[in-house]
């Protein structure tokens, strides 16, 4: 996005910083300075009524108004204190816990510029008290129905026209808690408000803020004699007047198609329980079977490695076998040889002339022998 260097041709936007004087409020303070929108006023409203410890030290040309009446003011007189002393065209609150980005202020003046309203508002991306990212996101489409039941819209995320306050909207300070609940209220009684699909505001969880916009007072804001529920009907009595049977048979459509949403949510929760759990049972039978099979390896290799030996003792046994063979051969043919020759003498001349000599011979030894023996 492109942006806009003229400040003189640029809207003066007044950012408004309820504060308690935390450490979180250099942070937000920072994410003021930092904005690409050209034409930025602070007011810093402390509520405390004690003064501030953490000075506001803008790092570009930004005024910056600090508000303080000397006593503690609760948050929708800490919010009216803060638009009294705002000059900008258009408004924005930021609490000291909370943060937006570089762009915020630019995306949604671009997106009115384009589209002309009152109210414009972004997406916001929930994070846990150290400023890490969960998975929660406030990304509602604009309903003004949905509106008159819950609050859907953190007070950061939302740019609105000082037409408004010119119209007499205002915080009500009887509202201790979901007075900006109360406050979109009226200001949607002048019309719709631009929703820009786009994550510039951060919202911490486990601040101050009493929105209840976290997940774990969802369920107080409905029970009898809890604050939230309290706080939520002193609301609604307010408006009931105001709304006409048109809005009222709307809201109660909107309820039961809620109840349903929400049965069908605990169910598709319960669905991923279920298979976390499967997942969970599989993951264990996969490491199971991943042990026996560098088991079932380990016997391989180590097979492997017998075969390889009695390959190589094999190999051994038969060049040894092909040496004593041909040794055998080797004698085989000596013998043929000699048994030739035995055979060549035996059938000769001289053989058989002296044969009776060699009998004789054999005889007189036998006879000698006997000789002997006596």
């Amino acid at each position: 996005m492109t942006t806009i260097n003229n400040i003189d041709s640029s809207p003066l936007v007044s950012i408004i910083c309820r504060t308690v004087d935390r450490p979180s409020l250099t942070q937000a303070l920072d994410s003021v300075f930092s904005q690409t929108w050209p034409n930025i006023e602070l007011v810093v409203v402390d509520a405390r009524g004690q003064g501030l410890q953490s000075p506001a030290t803008p790092v570009r040309d930004i005024t910056v108004k600090v508000v303080s009446t000397g006593k503690p003011l609760n948050r929708p007189a800490a919010a009216n204190a803060g638009l009294d002393h705002a000059s900008g065209d258009w408004l924005l609150f930021l609490d000291d816990d909370d943060w937006i980005a570089p762009e915020h202020i630019q995306i949604l003046m671009s997106a009115l510029q384009d589209r002309p309203g009152l109210v414009a508002y972004s997406d916001t991306q929930v994070t846990d008290p150290d400023g890490h990212a969960t998975d929660k996101v406030f990304a509602h489409a604009f309903d003004p129905v949905l509106l008159k039941r819950d609050n859907y819209l953190p007070i950061h995320s939302v740019l609105f026209s000082r037409s408004l306050i010119d119209s007499g909207c205002r915080f009500d300070e009887t509202l201790a808690i979901y007075e900006d609940w109360d406050f979109w209220q009226q200001c949607a009684r002048h019309g719709d408000f631009l929703h820009v699909e786009s994550v510039t505001a951060f919202y911490r969880q486990g601040g101050d803020s009493a929105t209840a916009l976290e997940q774990e007072q969802e369920q107080d804001k409905y029970k009898s004699g809890t604050p939230q529920a309290r706080a939520r009907i002193d609301v609604l009595n307010k408006w009931l007047p105001y709304w006409r049977g048109e809005e009222l048979n709307s809201l109660l459509v909107s309820s039961a198609d809620y109840s349903n949403i929400k049965a069908e949510l605990a169910a598709c929760v319960q669905h991923i329980r279920n298979l976390e759990q499967e997942n969970t049972n599989v993951a264990g039978q996969l490491h199971q079977a991943r042990v026996q099979q560098q088991s079932a390896d380990a016997e391989y290799h180590k097979v492997l490695e017998q075969l390889q030996t009695a390959q190589n003792q094999f190999a051994q046994l038969q060049a040894q076998h092909t040496e004593l063979q041909a040794h055998h051969e080797e004698l085989q043919a000596h013998y043929t040889e000699l048994n030739r020759q035995l055979t060549y003498v035996k059938n000769s001349l001289s053989w058989r002339a002296t044969r009776p000599f060699r009998w004789l011979g054999r005889h007189l030894k036998r006879i000698g022998g006997h000789r002997t023996d006596e």
